[in-house]
């Protein structure tokens, strides 16, 4: 009873902070968060700051307020806010990592991340950024149940997260927007959940597609950033 009563709080209390820009839902945990992205299948976006940090004012003042971050993000996004000098705050601080102010996240349902950002940016900036996070979930297909990329961006290795039902054997290609091939092996998949590490270290920056096919021919894609 007391998780509904929790889950009903943080869904009355959605209203904007900012009435033309971004909405944060007024979680008072991440647990919240993480279920309303579940239900919603959105990507969490966590705003981290504390209340003696001028660039966290600054974003809070002069960008989360613009209209066209707020189209986009309130469309893309389960969007909170975290003191991390308090509450659940001070947990994430740990969990993440978060050691320098603003520290922006893009979480997934389960918590894992798919993006991190540090330090304050103008609005067009930060849009920018956001159109480059991509939700990493490929959906279920033969045998597939979930699939994630983290970090995305990547700078030297790129974790591959799969929970399967079946053991399989899948082929997994990286090709850049032209559609030339860079790597290119066989990968065992068990029926549970793994993680495969892909060394990109040798890519160029820029945009790439993660491929997995399986023996009948069938593909899905995932697109990815290299640093």
């Amino acid at each position: 009873m007391k998780f509904i009563a929790s889950i009903v709080f943080c869904v009355f209390l959605s209203v904007s902070v900012f009435a033309t820009g971004i909405e944060f839902r007024q979680c008072k945990t991440l647990k919240q968060a993480k279920t309303m992205s579940q239900k919603e299948q959105k990507l969490i976006f966590v705003d981290c700051y504390v209340a003696w940090c001028n660039p966290c004012r600054r974003l809070s003042e002069f960008v989360f307020p613009d209209s066209t971050l707020g189209l986009y993000f309130n469309s893309q996004y389960v969007n909170v806010r975290f003191n991390m000098d308090s509450g659940d705050g001070m947990q994430i601080a740990r969990h993440y990592h978060v050691y320098e102010y603003p520290t922006m996240l893009w979480l997934d349902s389960t918590g894992a991340v798919v993006y991190k950002l540090i330090g304050g940016l103008d609005a067009i900036s930060l849009l920018d950024s956001a159109k480059r996070v991509h939700y990493p979930y490929l959906g279920k297909y033969f045998g597939f149940d979930r699939i994630a990329l983290y970090p995305n961006p990547a700078s030297d290795q790129l974790n591959i997260s799969i929970d399967a039902d079946i053991v399989q054997e899948a082929i997994l290609s990286v090709v850049d927007v032209a559609g030339r091939p860079f790597v290119r092996e066989s990968l065992h998949v068990a029926d549970t959940h793994s993680i495969h590490t892909l060394d990109v270290s040798g890519i160029q920056r820029g945009f790439y597609f993660l491929i997995l096919s399986n023996a009948e021919g069938e593909k899905r894609s995932i697109r990815f950033v290299k640093n």
